[in-house]
């Protein structure tokens, strides 16, 4: 009885052992995943949206001043975690959203040691943006540059801010070895003159990917 108690013993034993060994020879699996990045408006109630009255009267009546008082948009930015993928820079992009139409990205900057905390004007976010609408299949692509000035060139923009008009922040790593990680994918979108302009895919403009900066009556 002892006897076969023992050999019981070491079949099971033995079979541990080669579960293990076995199980070892699995390769470990590819990092798919990268951090995340955190980013967040300021907790300043006066620094967390862009006023649209102040944005405004900056474009039109004070238009003239050579240092106009225009509102503020705060937000910071960090990666907590970057053991499993080192990130050389990232680099920030803006969009501008109307509705449900997002025009393409402008390269606002690259950035290398984190957090990073950015303050920009009204102004300073609307510069170089331009606006995408839709016509059926196609779609035209409007600068908003009138939008910096007293008079609006475009009759669409008779009332040049609306409520809800919102600044996209996006994010793209630029990692050691130079590849990018590309975190809100591109979408081609065909012009009316036959050309195409790349815009951000609709699904992928939620957080934590892009920040909002809103222009609001509050």
């Amino acid at each position: 009885m002892k006897k076969l108690l023992l050999a019981l013993l070491l079949a099971t034993t033995m079979g541990a052992l080669s579960s293990c060994e076995d199980s070892s020879k699995i390769p470990a699996p590819e990092v798919t995943s990268v951090p995340l990045i955190l980013a967040k408006a300021s907790p300043d109630a006066t620094k967390n949206y862009f006023d649209r009255e102040r944005a405004e009267a900056s474009i039109n009546r004070l238009a003239t001043l050579s240092n106009p008082t225009r509102p503020i948009f705060e937000f910071s930015f960090d990666i907590p975690n970057q053991r499993d993928v080192q990130i050389r820079e990232v680099e920030m992009y803006k969009s501008f959203k109307r509705g449900i139409t997002i025009g393409p990205r402008v390269l606002v900057g690259s950035y290398s040691s984190f957090p990073v905390t950015i303050s920009m004007n009204s102004q300073e976010a609307l510069t170089g943006l331009q606006g995408l609408f839709l016509r059926g299949a196609t779609a035209t692509l409007p600068t908003l540059d009138n939008l910096l000035r007293s008079t609006p060139a475009n009759p669409s923009f008779s009332n040049p801010l609306l409520n809800g008009d919102v600044v996209v922040f996006t994010f793209e790593y630029v990692l050691q070895d130079g590849s990018r990680v590309i975190l809100t994918p591109l979408s081609d979108v065909k012009l009316v003159n036959g050309g195409t302009a790349k815009v951000i895919s609709g699904n992928q403009v939620n957080p934590p990917y892009a920040l909002y900066a809103e222009f609001q009556v509050r």
